[in-house]
């Protein structure tokens, strides 16, 4: 089973403006259109079974939109993450209500989301997913949108890691984009979910080779960031690498697979 941990998708009404402006602020080609339905056909192509589809609330008000689309795309081979805005008033029900609803987890970024990753006016937030057993999927290091802001650095994350010790935390691409060696000073070695997205090809191989090496194995996640990047590339990738083929069945799925509960 290939699980794809990072991915992005939209309501059809929306996708391709919400495609369009992406591309436009990040100067990127995007792979898909946007869809859920190109994203199927994409893992189809690719052989992965199941994509965790990330959302982003970039306004307090888009939170009841975003968990309605969530509860409809979900499905035994979409795993939808909600997102809560961190001005919202009722951000600490809304992520309850998030686990109530029955997802695993929600996502934040805090580059579009507009704050640091260890400011205190998260911590409730913070608090709540850890109380309600829900995961957080961060976006770490820098964002090709955002190329010279530091709200998402590595140890940032740490000192929520240490804050929240009980909260999973999924550290995206591989901790923090071209942030390589505050990965390797304050993230290797934790107890923290790191993805793979939209990093083989950006980190020199030193790095790699040391984040592989010494982070728990059983902690690494296969993502694309698709429709940023091509799913089945990714994989041809990930099995290019000089590990083990259990290593890499790890990566590709089998933490996933245990991390979402996954049942089949």
């Amino acid at each position: 089973m290939i699980i794809d941990a990072h991915t992005h998708a939209f309501p059809d009404h929306i996708a391709s403006i919400a495609i369009e402006k992406l591309e436009n602020s990040s100067k990127t080609r995007a792979y898909l259109n946007g869809t859920t339905a190109d994203l199927l056909r994409s893992m189809d192509r690719a052989g992965i079974e199941i994509s965790v589809v990330a959302c982003i609330a970039t306004a307090p008000a888009q939170f009841n939109s975003i968990l309605n689309w969530c509860q409809a795309i979900a499905s035994p081979r979409i795993i939808p993450l909600p997102s809560v805005h961190p001005e919202s008033q009722n951000a600490r029900e809304e992520v309850r209500k998030i686990g109530e609803a029955g997802f695993v987890g929600l996502k934040l970024h805090a580059e579009f989301q507009s704050f640091y990753l260890d400011e205190e006016r998260m911590y409730p937030i913070y608090e709540e997913a850890m109380n309600n057993g829900l995961l957080i999927l961060f976006h770490c290091g820098y964002d090709i949108s955002f190329p010279d802001s530091d709200r998402s650095s590595p140890d940032r994350l740490a000192q929520v890691h240490r804050d929240f010790p009980q909260l999973p935390i999924i550290a995206s691409h591989l901790g923090g984009w071209r942030q390589w060696d505050r990965v390797l000073h304050h993230l290797v070695g934790k107890d923290i979910y790191l993805d793979t997205s939209y990093t083989i090809g950006y980190i020199d191989q030193d790095s790699l080779r040391t984040i592989l090496t010494y982070h728990p194995p059983n902690r690494i996640l296969f993502g694309t960031d698709s429709p940023w990047k091509d799913q089945e590339e990714e994989i041809r990738l990930i099995n290019s690498l000089d590990i083990s083929s259990a290593f890499k069945a790890r990566i590709l799925g089998q933490n996933a697979k245990e991390l979402f509960r996954v049942k089949n």
